[in-house]
């Protein structure tokens, strides 16, 4: 049983740190297309939307995204949630997982919409300083933070399930 609970854990933080990773990455990304304008920046936050949801992407091929992700850069097969889903059981742990999707969907929404107003203006433009304001709006920075703290509130639910699951 401690076996188990050690692995659980084991998945658990594994998920965590590639989840809080993804997401700096994702900003980082995201926000560097709209200042440059190098597709390079999309395709990378396209790769790394791709990770996330289990789809081969240039990184399962064996390129290095510029953005370090510790993952292992093999052809995924599963969901970076689902698989945290897998070893999730309580009601408690499902609830807030579904509230880091949210969070991260709303950030993506804002993220897509900057980097197509960048895409479609010129490098000095009023539209591209107000795509790179909306990723440093209060808006988004409101969202990341929610984000960010969800994952934290999550992280500990999962070491307190498998201390628990220790003890026994």
């Amino acid at each position: 049983r401690a076996n188990a609970a050690n692995e659980q854990q084991r998945a658990s933080t594994r998920w965590i740190t590639q989840w809080r990773q993804s997401a700096m990455a994702l900003t980082q990304t995201a926000r560097s297309y709209v200042l440059t304008g190098e597709p390079r920046f999309q395709q990378q936050h396209q790769d790394i939307l791709d990770l996330r949801a289990g789809k081969p992407g240039l990184a399962s091929q064996g390129q290095v995204l510029d953005w370090e992700l510790d993952w292992e850069l093999t052809t995924p097969t599963t969901a970076l949630l689902e698989r945290l889903h897998k070893t999730s059981t309580t009601e408690a742990e499902r609830d807030l997982l579904a509230q880091v999707k949210a969070a991260s969907d709303g950030l993506s929404r804002i993220e897509h919409q900057a980097m197509q107003q960048a895409g479609q203006s010129a490098p000095a433009s009023t539209e591209r300083s107000a795509a790179l304001a909306a990723l440093h709006s209060t808006d988004y920075l409101h969202v990341k933070a929610k984000e960010i703290a969800l994952v934290r509130q999550l992280a500990a639910l999962l070491a307190q399930r498998s201390q628990a699951t220790q003890n026994q």
